[in-house]
């Protein structure tokens, strides 16, 4: 029994003498249980385990085992947030700090983030730091200490989340308080609404989407209250049509009766736009008679207000064919009162493939040979013929040389993409030009139905109600200096 006290009593100095003997004997004397403050059991008597003890002292090291590897990596967590933090924090500083006036809701609040975000992880880190202190002694605390620790951080937090929030929210209000456009968003307009039918149709437009605030009109967008008044007219006309025909010998299309919104009405309702708010408007409109009827049709050749003619040289075969090719295009042309005629828009391109021919031009004073050389004796033959017709000439000019085929200075040259020759019929009934080539004759009369009288065209009403920008642009065609060939 002295022995085994006294193995008890001095373990390291057994463990050292044992060494020198077997290893059975050195694995039975080299492990204790402490179960008890002086108290100690080996390991191989399992005998003297007290089980409920040592349960408990287990229990107890697993969980500080636990709670520094937790507190360790939220200690890791929280300096790595810190350093990004204070990384964000020193590139911001480096930026320029923008003007007092330029600060906006979006850097307000980005401010207050980073300083809500700073703050609590400071607090994290203090935390974290105590509770690391602490854990070591944490497992003879009392349960309920710990878990009333813990409720006392939890409301702490949620107190701190709350006055953030609260300061976000009372920003935000004040802001759109004293924002003049939040305080227009809230004094909405009442409905500005004008209403229009016609035929059966309704249309609506609310004048507060073209800028009406139903007081001051002036700031109603004009553009787009006459496109939407040009839809409505649209939708609801019946435009009048004037009986017409291509050329003589083809169908004739008969006229038709207009009916159209009176423009000019509108628009001295529109004076006053507020007797139309809210208001049902029954469109007025204008009847409108055709001008040209199919009688006036059938009788625009009879009789006759303008004659010309020239003659050339039928033994130049390919001028000869520019000639007739030309003169069966314009053959027949019926133009209505008002219509202008284009010799390049009717007779079109000249090309090989549409059966010209190469002939004699003048280029910059000079002879030369090209596509569709002698054409321009047609439109010179006929701008003498239109002129004793005494109708409105529009475009024309003369040849950089005298040509041998009429009086010096009344030719027209012609050339696809320069020059053009045009005139508007502006007599109140139908045109017709007719065109002989015989031999080496080219005859061009020109036509119009008895009783018609130039200048007597009657006004229409206006087609919209917008005004056109259109001043009358001039094409390349138009270009005099574009082509310089005259053929």
């Amino acid at each position: 029994m002295q022995e085994k006290d006294k193995e008890k009593r001095e373990p390291d100095r057994l463990d050292q003498e044992d060494t020198e003997n077997s290893g059975t004997t050195q694995k039975e004397s080299d492990s204790f249980l402490v179960l008890e403050e002086n108290s100690e059991v080996p390991l191989s008597d399992t005998s003297k385990w007290n089980f409920t003890e040592l349960e408990k002292v287990l229990e107890e090291q697993g969980e500080l085992a636990h709670d520094e590897t937790e507190v360790d990596s939220k200690v890791e967590e929280t300096s790595s947030i810190l350093e990004e933090t204070k990384q964000e924090m020193e590139l911001q500083d480096i930026k320029q700090e923008p003007k007092e006036s330029e600060v906006d809701e979006d850097s307000f609040l980005q401010n207050l983030h980073q300083e809500t975000r700073s703050t609590q992880l400071m607090n994290e880190e203090e935390q974290i730091g105590s509770e690391k202190e602490e854990d070591s002694s944490a497992k003879n605390l009392d349960p309920e200490k710990k878990s009333a620790k813990k409720t006392k951080k939890w409301f702490v937090s949620v107190l701190a989340f709350l006055f953030v929030l609260g300061a976000v929210y009372l920003w935000v209000t004040q802001d759109a308080s004293n924002n003049p456009r939040a305080s227009e968003e809230k004094t909405k307009v009442p409905p500005q609404k004008m209403t229009l039918t016609a035929k059966g149709k309704s249309f609506e437009l609310d004048l507060r989407t073209i800028g009406y605030d139903g007081k001051d009109a002036t700031k109603i967008d004009q553009k787009k209250l006459t496109a939407w008044l040009d839809d409505v007219k649209q939708q609801v006309d019946i435009p009048m049509k004037n009986a017409s025909q291509k050329k003589v010998g083809t169908p004739i299309t008969p006229e038709q009766t207009g009916s159209v919104v009176d423009v000019e009405t509108v628009q001295e309702w529109l004076t006053d736009i507020k007797s139309l708010v809210n208001q049902t408007k029954e469109l007025p409109f204008i009847t409108v008679e055709p001008q040209v009827t199919t009688k006036d049709v059938e009788k625009a050749s009879n009789k006759l207000v303008g004659s010309f003619k020239t003659t050339f040289d039928p033994g130049n075969e390919n001028r000869t064919i520019n000639i007739k090719k030309s003169s069966e295009t314009i053959d027949g042309l019926v133009l209505l009162p008002g219509e202008e005629f284009s010799f390049n828009k009717v007779v079109g391109e000249r090309t090989v493939a549409r059966g010209y021919k190469k002939a004699g031009v003048i280029v910059k004073g000079e002879l030369a040979e090209d596509i569709g050389g002698g054409i321009c004796q047609v439109s010179s033959t006929l701008y003498n013929s239109v002129d004793r017709a005494k109708v409105q000439i529009t475009r024309r000019i003369s040849h950089s040389k005298e040509v041998p085929y009429v009086p010096p200075g009344r030719d027209a040259t012609v050339s696809w993409g320069g020059p053009d020759f045009r005139f508007k019929n502006n007599y109140n009934k139908p045109m017709v030009i007719r065109i002989t080539v015989s031999g080496g004759t080219i005859q061009i009369n020109t036509y119009t139905a008895p009783g018609a009288e130039r200048g007597k065209i009657p006004s229409l009403p206006p087609e919209k109600f917008s005004k056109s920008t259109d001043i009358g642009a001039k094409s390349d065609e138009d270009n005099p200096k574009k082509e310089t060939k005259t053929p």
